[in-house]
């Protein structure tokens, strides 16, 4: 949930959407049902879209913005367009 959890501001109606997710998380037991693969579906596509990504410009810097940790790593490439990432 981390990288959709970063992307919140750019993804329509987050919270609505990733509540069935989210309780999987707050709940002991796990659960994967209709209604949760249809919250994954739908943030996958979201992150995907171009509200989410956008075009790099080879002429403007990149950040290179990392993350480790001891179960996990990843990395995202971002670039300020119209003053923002």
């Amino acid at each position: 949930m981390g990288l959709t959890n970063f992307h919140r501001l750019f993804i329509k109606d987050y919270s609505r959407v990733a509540e069935p997710l989210f309780r999987i998380l707050r709940n002991n037991e796990f659960r994967w049902g209709e209604e949760e693969e249809q919250s994954f579906e739908n943030l996958k596509k979201a992150l995907t879209e171009t509200s989410v990504l956008g075009i790099p410009s080879t002429s403007d810097p990149f950040i290179l913005d990392t993350y480790a940790s001891d179960v996990s790593h990843g990395a995202e490439l971002i670039q300020l367009q119209a003053g923002a990432e």
